[in-house]
């Protein structure tokens, strides 16, 4: 009995270290400001790029984000490449896993805001983190719905000249087969504008109650637990299944141990 009762606990308590240990556990809860996030990396591919009359070489997502109450970097890409920032950079921002309240609190009225921020989710689902330039591509292809999207498939292109944001020539550019990627992920998250475009999380930028609009927004896919916990945790639990139908079949005979 001793023995059994000692399996039972130990199964208990590897769920509940494994449950705490992953990485959605660690995250803040949902629709809460939190202070004191922080950029502490960038990724590794830059591109040309002009938004807003401004021009230049910027630094490609993903970033890494610190945010408060956890103590894992997590992966993000900034969704709107109109704002600067730098490395250390700290500030609030409101943490969200509604589509619909990231939509209205950095797009606010702007038309088809609810569509970007779908097709934007899509695109926040699709990353491979082993995979730099595809990570690179898909965060042009969110700066540029983010900054052109108005309802038609005709306002999305990374061609220069193309609505408020471009990059350069694609025919000329040292980042054509970049540039060539993230076009074809524009073409595929307009299929995702109204449905089917997964589950994300967003820090929406602010200065005291109100959106800033000087820092960037961010977004990163709803982590899940990695394959490996699943499985232990997995263990566990049929474990802790296994000695209830042994105990329940004990009883039933009427084992002293019962």
């Amino acid at each position: 009995m001793a023995r059994n009762t000692f399996f039972l606990v130990l199964c208990v308590l590897v769920g509940i270290v494994l449950v705490g240990a992953g990485p959605v556990a660690a995250l803040p809860m949902p629709d809460t400001t939190v202070s004191e996030v922080k950029l502490v990396g960038a990724g590794s591919l830059t591109d040309w790029i002009s938004i807003g009359g401004d021009a230049g070489t910027v630094v490609l997502g993903p970033y890494s984000l610190k945010v408060p109450s956890t103590d894992v970097a997590l992966a993000w890409m900034c969704f709107d490449a109109a704002p600067t920032m730098h490395l250390n950079q700290t500030w609030s921002a409101y943490f969200t896993d509604n589509a619909e309240t990231a939509a209205t609190l950095w797009f606010g009225s702007a038309p088809n805001a609810l569509e970007k921020i779908h097709m934007i989710s899509w695109l926040a689902n699709q990353w491979d983190r082993t995979n730099a330039a595809q990570m690179g591509a898909i965060n042009e292809a969110i700066w540029e719905i983010a900054a052109d999207y108005a309802g038609t498939p005709t306002s999305l292109s990374l061609g220069i000249g193309m609505g408020n944001f471009y990059t350069q020539s694609i025919s000329s550019s040292p980042y054509s087969s970049l540039e060539t990627l993230a076009d074809s992920f524009l073409s595929l998250a307009l299929d995702h504008k109204d449905s089917d475009y997964g589950q994300s999380l967003f820090l929406i930028p602010l200065n005291g109650t109100n959106v800033d609009h000087t820092i960037q927004p961010f977004v990163t896919a709803v982590p899940t637990p990695e394959p490996g916990t699943l499985l232990l945790l997995g263990s566990g639990l049929v474990g802790l299944a296994a000695y209830a139908s042994r105990h329940n079949h004990r009883r039933h005979l009427g084992s002293p141990g019962a």
